[in-house]
């Protein structure tokens, strides 16, 4: 009896390295998924590495999400970072493509980090003091990552800036659209895919859908923004783009531009930057943020 007692305590002792081994397993699997003559010093592979393996395990900061009359665009880089005292790793960025990591060359295998499964919904959108919202229970996104663990985040809304937030090569586009996610069993972690408009004359049936939710209830589809063969986007880690500027946001910006029309993006910005009374005629967007020891990885 006083034998089995003693292995009974004995036995976390050997849980412990038998956790750290797996785990040590987890990362080696990662580590034999990359090309590593791709990567230019240890430095920036681990970097890589941290981002992809922060697609099964990445944490996002907890904190609570003011009110929108406690914040404004036209005071955000002064009152924002008094306000929420922001680290390093903020969003928006400018994407370079030519110095983002393309999946095809730094990873052996075939690999795509996101499945969408949004369904169509009967919602009314409304414009708040800061953007146009859309919520409902549109369906979920599942995150894959390297080593077969899979998180689903459920869509919590949608809304829109205009101008875009996010730069592409230095440029900023007409309009930007963010789906925020919230993790199932985990609602603090939070990741966002982002959408680039473009006005090329063309008119965009999801906006109409959206447009038309305004005045009345609407069916709204995100899954018809979602292409049907290939899936091409950027992967980096950031934060909310409004206060509380939380970081721990897994990004997902999609790098094709979509189309809309002036009168389409006239919708949005009728209430911000063609308003003077709204942040002294500025959009509804925030000014980028340097990207530091970030890593971005196309997935293509």
């Amino acid at each position: 009896m006083l034998q089995i007692t003693i292995n009974m305590l004995r036995l976390p002792l050997f849980v412990r390295p038998l956790l750290r081994s797996f785990s040590s397993r987890k990362f080696q699997t990662l580590t034999g998924l990359l090309a590593h003559e791709h990567f230019k010093c240890p430095h920036e592979k681990q970097h890589v590495e941290k981002l992809l393996q922060n697609l099964g395990e990445h944490e996002t900061e907890k904190g609570e999400i003011p009110h929108e009359s406690c914040w404004h665009y036209g005071k955000a880089e002064e009152e924002w970072d008094s306000m929420c005292q922001p680290g390093n790793y903020q969003s928006p960025i400018n994407i370079e493509p030519h110095v983002t990591f393309k999946s095809s060359e730094i990873l052996k295998e075939s690999f795509h980090p996101i499945r969408t499964d949004y369904k169509p919904l009967v919602v009314k959108g409304k414009f708040t003091t800061k953007t146009f919202l859309v919520q409902g229970e549109f369906g979920s996104m599942t995150v894959n990552s390297l080593t077969e663990d899979k998180r689903i985040f459920d869509v919590l809304q949608f809304h829109f800036h205009s101008p875009a937030e996010h730069l592409i090569n230095s440029e900023r586009h007409d309009l930007e659209l963010h789906i925020v996610h919230q993790e199932r069993g985990k609602p603090h972690n939070m990741s966002v895919i982002g959408f680039l408009f473009k006005v090329d004359g063309t008119r965009n049936p999801f906006l109409d859908q959206v447009i038309q939710s305004h005045e009345c209830l609407s069916l709204i589809d995100l899954q018809v923004l979602i292409p049907k063969d290939k899936m091409e986007l950027y992967l980096y880690e950031g934060s909310l783009t409004t206060p509380p500027l939380l970081q721990g946001v897994l990004w997902f910006l999609m790098s094709n531009l979509y189309s809309i029309s002036i009168d389409q993006l006239d919708f949005f910005r009728q209430n911000w930057s063609h308003n003077p009374n709204f942040a002294n005629g500025k959009g509804n967007n925030r000014e980028i943020k340097p990207l530091h020891d970030r890593r971005v990885i196309h997935f293509h």
